[in-house]
């Protein structure tokens, strides 16, 4: 039921389907037998935020646990937020119509600049202070997260919590932390610390901030002890150890993006200059079905590859020997969806080394379709040829055994070629008869 004051703004106000809730697939549980809640906010109209896949990943995560219960609120239209203003009702979540001020923690996703006004507008509207220097233990945590998190000091200190990097392990452990924090009675500043153990979580208060004349960040010191020093960015190593969301909220009233979303690659491989999310997702996370075992020098350690294992750097000599796989890779280039860049270009005109080394062993090979190499290779079944390496899923999904044992005989065949020298007769036969001929 709505409140008396609730209903009158709704009745004076365009699109009253933003603001009413009670979706197909929205969660509903009895607030009193929940120990977590969570108000997940977007900051901008419900037909942007309602378009956001992340958003519908995290509810879904969160309230799969029976004693957590994740809300959503977004900010409203501005003949609601007059309304509002103008009847004393502070900004709500749309599940179970409590204000803000009612949860554990409110979050904030901050996926582009221009949002930060909006968050400052729904704190307002909540009634929740700004800094959180302000805030004591009376008030709901204030988290944030997305791409913008990862250049957080311009908005650093309105949060409690900012997470960098991919939240669907960090977030359930940020609830875990706060319903232990619960029952265990412990202050606002212990739950904090405990908080900033999580991988990939940033608490600016447990930090000082330097700043160069220009503005310019100069340090950033842990002033706690057992804060890292560094805050690395959280970053989830095998894409199918999280389901997609199968019964997530459909909208009632038409959202931007009006369709269902399946993420199949987590972030974009194109790299546009004007895109922040496209080099803070740099590197896209292919299916991990499709594993890689990667050979040579400069590979650098430490840093997360999603389904890739180093075999290491061997001799000439030893790398037919040691070389292992289904299909070799003759792929160049920083992008997943095409061979660019000057390395791409050499491929339309020549035939890389690599090629002839996996087939050499019998390797069946994975090629460009736009490469010089990549007709020869499907013509004499040496391997397949493709456009982008998001196919590779599904093109080896639906590859029979059949198929590639095909592949595998031809490569087998081939290399058996290559290893006797009969391509490289070929030519030096065809040189030495185009110098008789010039001789004649």
């Amino acid at each position: 039921m709505f409140e008396p004051k609730l209903k009158e703004a709704l009745g004076r106000v365009q699109k009253p389907g933003r603001y009413t809730g009670g979706e197909p697939g929205s969660v509903y549980k009895d607030k009193d037998k929940v120990d977590v809640r969570f108000a997940f906010c977007f900051p901008d109209t419900y037909e942007v935020g309602m378009s956001f896949l992340g958003e519908k990943i995290l509810y879904e995560l969160l309230n799969a646990q029976p004693n957590w219960w994740c809300e959503r609120a977004f900010m409203p239209w501005l003949d609601m937020k007059a309304e509002m203003e103008r009847l004393g009702l502070p900004l709500y979540t749309l599940e179970s119509k409590d204000p803000l001020t009612a949860f554990d923690a409110v979050g904030f996703t901050l996926q582009y600049e221009l949002s930060y006004t909006n968050i400052l507008a729904m704190l307002d509207l909540a009634g929740i202070p700004f800094y959180s220097s302000q805030r004591d233990e009376s008030w709901p945590l204030i988290v944030a997260g997305g791409p913008c998190a990862c250049n957080a000091e311009p908005i650093a200190d309105f949060f409690d919590v900012i997470q960098l990097g991919e939240g669907e392990r960090q977030l359930p452990a940020i609830c875990a932390a706060i319903e232990q924090g619960k029952k265990e009675g412990i202050s606002k500043q212990e739950l904090l610390l405990r908080i900033a153990r999580i991988p990939g979580v940033y608490i600016p208060a447990f930090y000082d901030v330097a700043y160069e004349a220009d503005g310019r960040v100069r340090s950033i010191t842990p002033n706690q002890p057992g804060v890292p020093a560094v805050v690395t960015k959280a970053i989830i190593q095998d894409m199918n150890d999280f389901a997609p969301p199968t019964n997530f909220v459909v909208p009632m009233v038409g959202a931007i993006q009006d369709r269902a979303s399946i993420e199949v690659l987590r972030g974009c491989v194109r790299g546009c200059r004007f895109c922040q999310a496209g080099y803070v997702y740099r590197l896209g996370q292919l299916d991990s079905k499709v594993r890689f075992r990667l050979y040579g020098p400069n590979y650098q350690e430490g840093v997360p590859q999603v389904g890739v294992k180093y075999c290491g750097q061997f001799p000439p000599e030893q790398l037919p020997q040691t070389l292992r796989g289904g299909f070799g890779l003759v792929w160049d280039g920083d992008r997943l969806d095409c061979c660019d860049g000057v390395y791409g270009t050499y491929l339309k005109y020549n035939n890389p080394h690599k090629a002839s080394l996996y087939l050499a062993c019998g390797i069946p090979v994975m090629v460009w379709d736009q490469s010089a190499l990549a007709d020869y290779v499907v013509e004499h079944h040496l391997g397949i040829a493709v456009g982008s390496l998001e196919e590779l899923p599904r093109r080896l999904q639906h590859m029979s055994r059949e198929e590639y044992q095909t592949l595998c005989q031809g490569a087998r065949e081939m290399g058996a070629r290559l290893r006797r020298g009969a391509m490289l007769g070929r030519v030096l036969r065809a040189y030495e008869s185009s110098k008789d001929e010039v001789t004649e």
